[in-house]
């Protein structure tokens, strides 16, 4: 019997849709940004010769903020009120570009090929932490330094409302009892269907059958039609069904409650050895290539925490069922270094992946 979590139709990864919309700057570009400016203040770096003088007047023009997904979803979404309120700070604008391709690696490798000046900002989500274990691309997170990690989503099993599955373990234990009958639909290899379905797999040992889904809203419209028999979703992506009684969250992926589904419960409340797959979530991160000079990231630390802290910012996190995190330094890297090993430990145990968590640095 094949494992669900590593079943899927195709091998390419998913292009995740989560960007945003307009930005109160009014400066957005769908398109990769012009490297005039950054070929300029290379030559600028160059003739100064690392003064400290020019490093202290950051920033001198505006700043890119490069969100590798398409316009239209949650990072651009997260991204683009913060990059507002965090150039107010700065006294320039943050202009937000759109550079989708290969799950978000083609952005984030555009701005690992920019200067290390601090003016071309990666806002992205935690798809990074799976691109050396998936092969998608050379560069990941160890090649960044986290500006903010900002805040996270947190990722459900759902049913519909009058399901059979009134509990989380009835539906692994019905998964059990038929091995890869029961309907889990998957849009990729690097979705959270198939990741949540690692997890499921390396915890109980029970297996889904994956079924191809084009994203969230097919998910979903499989679900409430009656073709799948469960749903991985984020917290933005279910509210409205949750809130509507079309759905039951059998649990959150987290080691506690969450104050914005009460009554579901926690996934160690019934499996306490999904521990060590936590922390999990769909997270949001700014961060700036390594060698950006200290005293330009503490600029931008100093300006995105402010940006972070505000009343304006926080309300639309809670509107947006995004929990607050406000990670810097090392918080930030290990609350990444966690997500990673939790989540290629699970991937690897169920053939997800073949590289294996020690080829990956990480321990099993």
């Amino acid at each position: 019997m094949k494992k669900s979590a590593l079943l899927m139709a195709g091998a390419c990864l998913i292009t995740v849709a989560l960007s945003g919309c307009g930005s109160s700057s009014g400066k957005s570009n769908d398109t990769a940004p012009s490297t005039n400016g950054t070929e300029a203040r290379k030559q600028e770096q160059s003739v100064n010769n690392g003064n400290s003088d020019t490093t202290n007047e950051f920033p001198t023009s505006d700043l890119s903020g490069i969100v590798p997904w398409k316009a239209g979803g949650g990072t651009d979404n997260a991204m683009r009120p913060l990059a507002s309120l965090a150039g107010d700070n700065l006294n320039q604008s943050i202009v937000i570009n759109n550079m989708a391709g290969a799950s978000g690696a083609t952005g984030m490798a555009f701005v690992n090929d920019q200067a290390s000046d601090g003016y071309t900002l990666l806002m992205t989500a935690e798809a990074p932490c799976l691109y050396d274990a998936m092969d998608t691309g050379d560069v990941t997170f160890a090649d960044f330094e986290q500006v903010l990690l900002v805040g996270e989503e947190k990722v459900t099993v759902v049913v519909k409302a009058d399901s059979k599955y009134q509990t989380f373990t009835d539906l692994i234990d019905a998964a059990l009892a038929a091995p890869g009958t029961i309907t889990l639909p998957v849009s990729g290899p690097a979705a959270m269907g198939n990741i949540v379905g690692s997890m499921m797999y390396a915890v109980t040992g029970a297996t889904f059958a994956n079924t191809p889904s084009e994203g969230d809203a097919d998910a979903f419209a499989q679900l409430l039609g009656g073709q799948v028999d469960c749903v991985i979703g984020k917290a933005s992506t279910i509210k409205s069904y949750y809130e509507n009684g079309d759905i039951r969250i059998l649990a959150v992926i987290n080691d506690e409650r969450v104050d914005m589904f009460p009554d579901a419960p926690a996934v160690t409340e019934e499996y306490p050895d999904f521990d060590k797959c936590l922390p999990f979530s769909s997270f949001y991160s700014v961060s700036v290539k390594k060698d950006t000079p200290q005293e330009v990231v503490d600029v931008l630390k100093d300006a995105f925490m402010a940006a972070y802290h505000t009343n304006e910012y926080q309300d639309f996190l809670a509107n947006a069922n995004i929990l607050p995190l406000g990670y810097v330094g090392e918080e930030a890297d290990n609350y990444i270094n966690a997500w990673r090993k939790g989540v290629i430990s699970a991937m690897h145990t169920a053939g997800a992946i073949e590289k294996s968590p020690a080829e990956l640095g990480l321990e099993e």
